[in-house]
């Protein structure tokens, strides 16, 4: 994706918490006015994505509502790049 305010915005959504938190912490859900310009500021501080390298993957719910609440982050790569 070459649209530097577009190019994270999939990566920064339902984003798991910290490793050690208490049970029932929320996922970090960004506004989705934000996403655009935390976007746009990584591209900017020289970011690029490189799915080669992906050890994380997101499967998305298609019953959730919103997007970005129907996310979850899944170890390995996705089936694509098996």
């Amino acid at each position: 994706m070459s649209d530097p305010a577009q190019h994270f915005g999939w990566a920064l959504s339902s984003i798991p918490p910290a490793e050690g938190s208490p049970p029932g912490t929320p996922s970090l859900v960004l506004p989705v006015l934000y996403l655009p310009v935390i976007s746009g500021h990584l591209w900017r501080a020289g970011f690029r994505h490189h799915p080669e390298l992906q050890v994380i993957h997101q499967e998305v719910d298609p019953r959730a509502s919103l997007r970005s609440a129907g996310v979850s982050w899944v170890d390995g790569a996705p089936g694509w790049l098996s």
